[in-house]
């Protein structure tokens, strides 16, 4: 029974995700269809990768992942479509960096679908599902065009720091208003040790000085931070919306001076 994910920023208002899961159950009755998330903002290919990134790894092996998020390249960059084989699964997505983005390397291996730049608004819904069916069916990615050594390469902002500072950014922020940083625990365990730190907020009253495990080593409407499950350093608020409250949005400079 083959596994189909499904990543886009089409949303579920219109009727685009239901033509689309409507033609792979014609063609693959058996199949088992996830949808990850259809409300990535617009063109938003960072929170496209994150999101993706923080579920790939729990999908089994053999799995096929459709990433279809709108691509903002001018004519003249069109983003042709790829097959990416990668760790036993397979990946559907543009050649726009977004494979670079989630692994932050290049894939072990990579087929450049032929033609596919040229595909109009109306075939390329059921071109993607020609290409999941076949994938489902065991059709190996090299009929459908030809490899390639390298593919797109973009990169998301990394955490800087010396010795006695790590500055990042916020990089999503979940629909709880939970912030999620860049900043992950074994830098900050690197660099901290057991000396003192505090974390600024925007509202610059606040200063976060621990580090919780739970939401609710703290109280009611009070902030905390804390190292998610993806291990990465997260500004809260118990039961309430840390970002619409204190002044967070994607790109906020996140400072910890260690002291």
């Amino acid at each position: 029974m083959p596994v189909i994910t499904l990543t886009t920023d089409w949303g579920t208002n219109d009727f685009y995700v239901a033509a689309l899961k409507g033609e792979l159950v014609s063609l693959i009755p058996d199949v088992r269809l996830i949808d990850v998330t259809h409300h990535i903002k617009k063109y938003d290919l960072m929170r496209a990768a994150f999101i993706f990134r923080n579920s790939y790894y729990y999908f089994p092996p053999g799995a096929i992942h459709l990433i279809a998020v709108g691509h903002k390249g001018s004519r003249d960059e069109s983003a042709g479509w790829l097959v990416i084989e990668d760790r036993e699964n397979f990946i559907v997505c543009r050649n726009d960096g977004f494979f670079y983005l989630v692994a932050g390397r290049q894939p072990e291996n990579v087929i450049y679908i032929d033609q596919s730049e040229k595909l109009s608004v109306g075939d390329e819904r059921s071109f993607l599902v020609t290409i999941l069916h076949d994938l489902s069916e065991g059709k190996s990615p090299s009929t459908f065009g030809h490899p390639l050594t390298a593919i797109k390469e973009l990169k998301s902002f990394e955490p800087v720091s010396d010795d006695n500072l790590i500055k990042g950014t916020v990089v999503y922020i979940d629909d709880y208003g939970n912030v999620i940083t860049n900043i992950d625990r074994e830098l900050f365990e690197r660099l901290v040790q057991n000396r003192k730190f505090e974390i600024e907020l925007p509202r610059r009253d606040v200063v976060l000085n621990n580090i919780s495990q739970r939401y609710d080593d703290v109280g009611n409407g009070q902030m905390l931070a804390l190292f998610n499950s993806s291990g990465l350093l997260e500004i809260a608020q118990n039961q309430a919306d840390a970002a619409g409250l204190y002044g967070f949005s994607y790109g906020t400079q996140i400072r910890i001076n260690i002291l």
